[in-house]
């Protein structure tokens, strides 16, 4: 059944990019793939989606089962709940140690040293075609390699968190997050006698090898890129002056029943009225915002009978994407342009206009910076129904002079 789509679209031309990921066991590129259709998105996967082929490719009936009991999606088949990495973390007896897309394409698989997951995992990609295939026989990755590690996935996620609970005590100490490729917990610490105190201080609280520490750049801060009297897609009056953002797709809430569409939060307040444009025309209403450590979105409820439409179906989805992904920013000022996922667990301060600072932690980064008026646009992660639908996997929070952090789909669609 077809369904009018009420949803917004920034960019009225985002191209769906072809090709597939040349990720493999056997290093050398499988050049032959039969009948076998490759995936339309280069260089892009989501941690769900290859958790669903490890299931299907090695035939594991247990792991199948436990993917498929998370699964839930919207009406348009769009995932807003999912088998996720610390799920994944648990079915492995938390021998599961990260994974990441390499230089090379190659999906890179890590579990802990010795583990049996990791003789089992071995042993099922030599027996196999040496291709991960979802259920769709789409090849996901040609080239799987496994890495052996000495932290699990879960030692790392826990010291970050215990980290992230002190880091506002030393001066020295602005941003950490898990790497994957490193298998360890990294941490910015600024230049200078405090950051070096902070170093000395943290090594001798925990495991100094699996720390890994990064000097800071201190003018390189994050700031939320929201635009006060700009003129943009949506807009909202308050008092003497118009707080605009960028939309970024619609949602569908399981809490209420039905979609609505997604902003950033700062700028808007609930109950606000939402117009196109500068007032213009008025499109529906704010009825929900959340801004703390891991969100910044509102909510706007399309009044009755309103279709704001685009070009595209782009849906909040809970995907998460695999570290080394390329995903497309958007956003009003700066329109598109492909970036590459540094980290999904990123934790730093974000300063707003209004002087408050938030410790914002569990958002996506990524290594192209965005401007001031492209709050709230969605980064696209991939696409679904032959490319009718974007799948948005996180919108714009904040930006630096080199990067742009965003708000996780999954904690979005999770607030309402």
């Amino acid at each position: 059944m077809k369904r009018k789509s009420k949803f917004i679209a920034l960019v009225l031309c985002i191209a769906t990019v072809l090709g597939g990921i040349s990720s493999a066991y056997a290093i050398e590129e499988q050049k032959d793939t039969g009948s076998k259709e490759i995936r339309n998105t280069s260089g892009y996967l989501t941690e769900g989606e290859v958790f669903a082929a490890l299931a299907y490719t090695f035939d594991d009936v247990e792991l199948s089962n436990a993917t498929n009991n998370k699964k839930v999606y919207s009406p348009n088949g769009v995932p807003i709940k999912n088998f996720t990495a610390e799920d994944y973390s648990n079915f492995t007896d938390n021998s599961y140690g990260g994974m990441y897309l390499d230089k090379n394409g190659n999906l890179v698989l890590c579990y802990t040293e010795g583990s049996d997951m990791l003789k089992k995992v071995d042993a099922s990609i030599k027996n196999s075609s040496s291709q991960l295939l979802n259920e769709s026989k789409e090849v996901l990755s040609h080239n799987v390699v496994l890495k052996s590690v000495e932290y699990s996935y879960a030692d790392l996620l826990s010291t970050c968190e215990e980290l992230s609970r002190i880091r506002d005590q030393y001066i020295g100490f602005s941003a950490l997050w898990v790497s994957d490729e490193d298998n360890r917990v990294v941490l910015e610490i600024l230049p200078g006698s405090e950051g070096e105190k902070t170093k000395e201080q943290l090594s001798s609280m925990f495991d100094p090898n699996m720390l890994l520490f990064l000097e800071a750049d201190p003018d390189d801060r994050y700031k939320a890129i929201s635009s006060i009297n700009g003129t943009s897609q949506i807009s909202t009056p308050d008092g003497d002056y118009v707080s605009s953002s960028t939309p970024a797709g619609r949602m569908w809430s399981s809490s209420k029943e039905y979609y609505g569409i997604i902003t950033c939060g700062h700028g808007h307040k609930v109950k606000d009225t939402v117009y196109k444009g500068e007032l213009s025309k008025r499109i529906g209403k704010i009825i929900g915002l959340k801004i703390n450590s891991s969100n910044d979105s509102a909510f706007i409820k399309l009044d009755s009978g309103h279709s704001y439409t685009g070009t595209k179906v782009d849906e909040i989805s809970s995907d998460v994407p695999v570290k080394g992904s390329t995903i497309t920013l958007r956003g009003y000022v700066s329109g598109s342009k492909d970036a590459t996922v540094k980290s999904t667990n990123f934790e730093a301060d974000i300063n707003y206009k209004d002087g408050t600072t938030v410790s914002a932690k569990h958002m996506i980064k990524v290594n192209k910076a965005m401007q001031e008026g492209d709050s709230g646009g969605g980064a696209i992660g991939g696409v679904i129904d032959g490319g009718r639908t974007n799948c948005i996997i996180g919108i714009n929070r904040a930006s630096s002079s080199s990067s742009t952090l965003l708000v996780k789909g999954e904690y979005i669609l999770d607030a309402y």
